[in-house]
């Protein structure tokens, strides 16, 4: 009540025992029955701090086996429904082909005249945003607590545009109704309503706490801003040692993407949310065969150049939670939402230039992020090492120790980074691309309407990129186990499993799992075990 002084509380029982007057007076709830429930006595009642919002309470027969009165607690006054304004894009057709006009009569001479990548994504991001600007304006569409959840902002502009269609234009009122039920039908499909008690029943136990102590963590402002703070101090190293630049030879040849390639990533981009340059996908999707040139050439520059552009280095924080009621800041995970054309670079560079020599020096106990590396293939693979030992007479047992990594993704230190990217034999140029990608990066948390400050970062591979992950498995790649020449050891992602044999008359557990932390403390990762197994023959 304290936290959230609008919320409204209703509490109903058999409460007999219970001093009503005493807890009118030290609450500030008021008893909303006042007749018989059993007998002539009032054993029943139903408690709450807006009474007012309530109807006139009526007993009724219970048709269950019971001797108590039922009560029916009708709604009174409703609640005002709580708005709130989101902008859109006005995406109507004749929008569309005005924005496609533009973008094909424009010239984009002052890309190409720029002095460097920075200004050219500058220059570019400047021109499609007035284009966006003027032919498809952004719209504020009200959004009400009481909308059902079908109800997109979409649908809602959709549904105004219709009302504002002249009684005359029948044809045009016909296809905007099509499409408004597709939409409605398409939405209806993505939401699946709980049916029966049990989960009836977990919802209340989640909204109420009343099965875990604790209070959630809010979401107010204050709250917010400490989150802000908190996803950047776990991208902070107070003893920051930047990287040092591969050195490039001038026989080294200079990677390069082709507009063939540039044309088939934009006219492929999948719906996904809108980076910090505030352009959507489709942007480049849309009109992917105007804009495939100037974003070859501004590609280009940044790999001739190993400079990953400024623009491009900030991220808006999603804050995904990683329990079901988060109570602790610990208990989110930052995910970075990047410019939607700087992933689709990323997933160029490594699909072009280092895919092959990344997949060649990954050792075969490294799952995921991979060609053949699926959660599956890590399990059967598992099994197989475990049942080879199992399989030996003089083997009574297996360990299998799980071991978790501390904030894996935020814990890669850059200045370990060039040293593994030389050593499995990657292009320089592509090296100094990669440090130029983590360094100077910024970032901020957006909650429903909350805007967090930019905060500087540099640790860590960008959780949320595309580069992220391989970076990750190329820096913990070395960390290995084996023993008697067999691997002991099995990466998926920031999780890895250690199985150790339990011979008759020797059991190396200990001196395995400690070599196994020591490595791990050498690559800046904090590892602790989650759980063990041990695995006998049936």
């Amino acid at each position: 009540m304290d936290s959230y002084p609008g919320t409204v509380v209703v509490s109903g029982g058999d409460l007999n025992k219970l001093n009503i007057k005493q807890f009118e007076q030290l609450i500030g709830w008021i008893a909303m029955v006042h007749f018989p429930t059993r007998g002539e006595s009032r054993l029943d009642n139903c408690l709450s701090n807006r009474a007012e919002l309530f109807g006139r309470r009526r007993p009724f027969t219970m048709l269950t086996k019971s001797d108590h009165t039922g009560v029916v607690l009708p709604a009174g006054t409703k609640l005002r429904p709580v708005r709130r304004k989101v902008k859109i894009r006005d995406q109507r057709e004749h929008r569309k082909q005005d924005l496609y006009k533009a973008l094909a009569e424009e010239d984009w001479s002052e890309v190409y005249q720029s002095q460097g990548v920075d200004q050219a994504v500058s220059r570019m991001e400047r021109i499609i945003l007035s284009h966006l600007e003027k032919w498809m304006p952004m719209r504020t569409v009200t959004m009400s607590s009481r909308d059902p959840m079908w109800m997109t902002p979409f649908v809602k502009s959709l549904l105004r545009q219709k009302s504002r269609i002249s009684i005359g234009s029948a044809d045009r009122v016909k296809a905007i109704n099509k499409r408004i039920a597709e939409i409605i039908w398409e939405n209806r499909g993505n939401f699946s309503a709980a049916i029966g008690t049990r989960d009836w029943w977990k919802r209340v136990d989640d909204i109420s706490q009343r099965r875990r102590p604790g209070a959630v963590l809010s979401r107010d402002h204050d709250s917010l801003r400490e989150l802000n703070n908190y996803f950047a101090e776990l991208c902070t190293d107070d003893v920051y040692t930047a990287p040092i630049p591969l050195e490039i030879g001038e026989e080294m040849e200079i990677p390069t993407v082709s507009e063939r390639v540039v044309w088939n990533t934009l006219q492929r981009i999948k719906k996904t949310a809108t980076g910090p340059d505030a352009i959507p996908y489709t942007a480049w999707k849309d009109h992917a065969e105007l804009v495939t040139p100037v974003v070859t050439w501004v590609w280009n520059l940044s790999l001739k150049t190993h400079t990953w552009p400024r623009s491009w280095k900030r991220s808006n924080i999603n804050s995904l939670p990683k329990v079901e009621l988060p109570k602790e800041k610990s208990d989110y995970r930052g995910i970075n939402v990047t410019p939607v054309i700087a992933r689709a670079f990323e997933k160029v560079v490594f699909n072009e230039h280092a895919r092959d020599v990344v997949e060649e020096n990954l050792t075969a106990s490294r799952f995921a992020y991979r060609e053949g590396g699926s959660c599956t293939d890590a399990l059967i693979a598992i099994q197989y090492a475990v049942n080879q030992y199992l399989d030996d007479p003089l083997c009574t047992a297996v360990r299998l120790y799980a071991m978790g990594s501390s904030k894996a993704f935020d814990s890669v230190k850059h200045d370990l980074l060039p040293v593994k990217l030389k050593k499995i034999g990657l292009s320089p140029y592509i090296t100094n691309w990669y440090l130029s990608f983590l360094e100077g990066r910024k970032q901020r948390l957006l909650y429903d309407g909350f805007v967090g400050q930019w905060n500087d970062i540099h640790k860590g591979t960008t959780q949320g990129s595309v580069s992220g992950p391989h970076l990750f498995t190329i820096f913990l790649n070395d960390l290995e186990i084996s023993l008697n020449g067999k691997d002991i050891l099995f990466k998926y992602a920031d999780d890895t499993s250690i199985f150790s044999p339990v011979w008759k008359e020797q059991d190396n557990s200990v001196d395995i799992v400690r070599a196994f932390m020591e490595r791990s403390e050498k690559n800046s990762s904090l590892m602790g075990c989650r759980y063990m197994v041990l695995l006998r023959r049936s």
